[in-house]
């Protein structure tokens, strides 16, 4: 017999993954606006081409770095409070940098507080995702992270016709009031066990509702602990932290498995996003017109969502590795971006606009490839690492390629930098192998648990 419960947390999680969609729409998809920006920057600003980079660095850097934070916050709040108050710190970042006179303002405020602000309403939605989805994980995050880039399609497109029209601060201003969009849906991704309370659960029949109605939430808390929820949430429930992390986020340093991947993500980031914040002003220094320019980055944004989409699919039905699949689409992507300062005309830079984008499959892939790897149990440790390597790469990144422009006078070297950190991070993958079976001696010399338990799964893994 179909147990209620279960049955309302499997309707809802879809719900839920929808939500997160959005989230990454309305957090990495409006990051994706900053290239729009930083064209209206160059010109308004008596700056150079770096120091104007580094706002975006910044602002996508903080996102990351402080990925440690956000799953101590977490951990405090709870993903829904969370979420929320990233919302209100991106609001207020958004507002603020609409008043900005100089570069440090916007430093400030476009990148520390806008950044944190998102950085930690994506970690929040992430760890919800987690929570609710233990198999279809792949395709799972794909879809969700299909919200960062058909967010970064629709703001960039968004951004270039409010700027035409009000200029970048009236612009920040109305990004500012879309974002607050975000409160909401986190107001709507309930925990699990909070959900046979809700009097309003629309996912429940007419006669699950009448059976429901007289129940109050607080009731439900009480009587709700980790052995009473379905058995698919049962191991992501320790995925939400009940104490301090620093001790465990230090440890978990030691596993050979997490070091490889924030190598590769490292490497990943200090590149990746090269392309997408420097096409329009390359595409514009080839003699482009502006809003073409525009079209030219959104097609990168664009075709991630195919290229998520599509990979993930493909992933799930051929049970393909998401760690060498991510290594061999950073590979191509690396190899195509040190190829393309040799593309010169508006047909052949939207080609590899299209292309690129189709590859950049980093986000979900990671992710799955954390869970595999570390397992259920350190997702919120590992997935905080991740955040906050990604964010030294985006500092570092964008900056370096902006000041390799300013010293060369064009924007070559800094793709072919680009590419070269994305080939190495595809190269890293393949010592997979190498650092499960270093992980396994690990464990095996320090008794965590029987050998056949550490047999099993590193088998499983390998």
């Amino acid at each position: 017999m179909r147990d209620d419960k279960d049955y309302e947390i499997y309707k809802y999680r879809w719900i839920v993954l929808v939500l997160a969609c959005l989230t990454c729409c309305f957090t990495w998809g409006m990051a994706y606006a900053i290239p729009v920006h930083y064209v209206s920057w160059i010109s308004y600003f008596d700056a150079g081409k770096g120091e104007l980079a580094l706002i975006g660095g910044i602002n996508s850097g903080t996102a990351g770095l402080l990925g440690p934070l956000y799953h101590i916050i977490q951990s405090r709040l709870g993903y829904r409070e969370a979420g929320a108050l990233g919302a209100v710190f991106m609001i207020f970042g958004f507002i603020a940098s609409s008043f900005a006179r100089n570069t440090p303002t916007l430093c400030v405020f476009y990148g520390f507080v806008m950044g944190f602000g998102y950085g930690l309403s994506y970690f929040s939605s992430s760890l919800a995702v987690n929570l609710y989805f233990t198999r279809q994980r792949t395709l799972a995050e794909g879809i969700a992270n299909i919200g960062t880039s058909g967010g970064g399609f629709l703001f960039t497109m968004l951004a270039q016709y409010l700027t035409n029209i009000y200029g970048w601060r009236g612009t920040l201003l109305i990004m500012g009031a879309i974002s607050s969009h975000l409160i909401l849906f986190f107001k709507l991704m309930y925990l699990p066990e909070q959900l046979p309370g809700l009097s309003l659960n629309w996912t429940s029949s007419p006669s699950e509702k009448s059976r429901m109605n007289g129940r109050k939430l607080s009731n439900c808390a009480e009587s709700t602990n980790e052995s009473s929820l379905p058995k698919f949430l049962e191991q992501n429930q320790s995925s939400v932290p009940k104490r301090s992390a620093i001790r465990e986020y230090m440890n978990s340093l030691k596993n050979p498995c997490l070091v490889l991947m924030l190598c590769t993500e490292f490497s990943c980031w200090l590149g990746i996003y090269v392309p997408i914040m420097f096409l329009p002003e390359r595409a514009r220094m080839a003699g482009i017109d502006i809003n073409t320019a525009a079209w030219i980055v959104s097609s990168v944004v664009l075709s991630m969502t195919a290229g998520r989409l599509v990979i993930s699919t493909l992933s799930t039905l051929f049970h393909l590795d998401p760690f060498y699949t991510y290594g061999v689409a950073n590979a191509l992507a690396g190899t195509l971006t040190a190829l393309s300062p040799f593309i010169q005309t508006e047909l052949g830079l939207l080609r590899y606009a299209v292309s690129y984008g189709f590859l950049n499959i980093s986000t979900p892939f990671i992710r799955t490839s954390a869970a595999l790897l570390l397992g259920q149990q350190t997702f919120g440790l590992a997935f905080g690492w991740i955040l906050a390597i990604n964010g030294v790469g985006l500092f570092i990144g964008p900056a370096f390629a902006g000041w390799l422009c300013d010293l060369t006078g064009s924007y070559t070297s800094s793709f072919y930098f680009s590419g070269a950190c994305l080939i190495t991070s595809g190269v890293l993958t393949l010592f997979r192998k190498k650092a499960v079976s270093l992980s396994y001696s690990m464990r095996i010399e320090n008794g965590a648990g029987t050998n056949e338990e550490i047999t099993s799964e590193f088998l499983t893994i390998s």
